[in-house]
Order: C-alpha cells, then structure tokens, then sequence
C-alpha cells in the first residue's frame, strides 16, 4: 500500500511540476511572439528605409538575421512545449511509451501508431 501511495505522491508531483512548466513556456511563448512582431516591423522599416535611399543595405540584413533568430527561437520553445506535453500525457498515464530499441524515432522521420491503452494494440 505505501508504493502505491509513493507512485501516486510522485506520480501527482511529476504532473504538478509539468503544468507549472508548461505554463512559464506559455508566457516565454507570448514574449517572444511579441519580440518576433517587433524584430518583423523593423524589417519592414529597415527594407522602407533602403528602398527610399535612406538606409544601407547592412541595416536590412542586420534586421533579417534579427527576424530569422526570433523565429528560431519561437520553433525551440513550441519544441519545448511540445516536449512537455509530451511528459504531462506520460505523467497522466496517457500510454505513451519510449520506442523500443533498434526503432526509427519520430525525429527520423516515421511516427511510431499510438498505443490503445485497454487492448495494448496499436491503434
């Protein structure tokens, strides 16, 4: 009875901490869609400005790599969000399992059917 006890402590900590997780990556997620908006309007000014004569061609290209960067960083934090939900639906019991070894990863390209949790077949 006190296993069960501890995996349910654990298993209720696991899904406390991946909320919680999840929900700063929601506010990284709205600043950094909001830095992204900035970075695009300075493009925009930037690529005005050089068009008009009144600006270099290096301002345009400091502003593109500045939009580039944002968006990369907007995919890194859905990857991590992602990733989070990935863990809350394992923490939840959801029947997520790792692949088995010598199995391709989703990563490389071949997404593994999701598991029926009442037969254990793959759906």
């Amino acid at each position: 009875m006190s296993n069960y006890n501890q995996a349910l402590v654990d298993a209720l900590r696991e899904t406390a901490d991946t909320m919680t997780s999840i929900r700063s990556v929601d506010k990284q997620i709205q600043t950094q869609r909001e830095a992204l908006d900035l970075a695009e309007h300075a493009y925009a000014l930037a690529t005005t400005r050089y068009k008009a004569g009144l600006g270099t061609q290096l301002t345009v290209l400091n502003a593109e790599s500045n939009v580039l960067q944002q968006r990369r960083l907007a995919t890194d934090l859905q990857a991590r969000r992602l990733d989070l939900q990935m863990g809350l639906m394992k923490a939840l019991g959801g029947g997520y399992q790792e692949p088995a070894e010598g199995h391709e990863s989703v990563a490389h390209g071949q997404a593994q059917q999701p598991v029926n949790p009442q037969s254990g077949a793959r759906g």
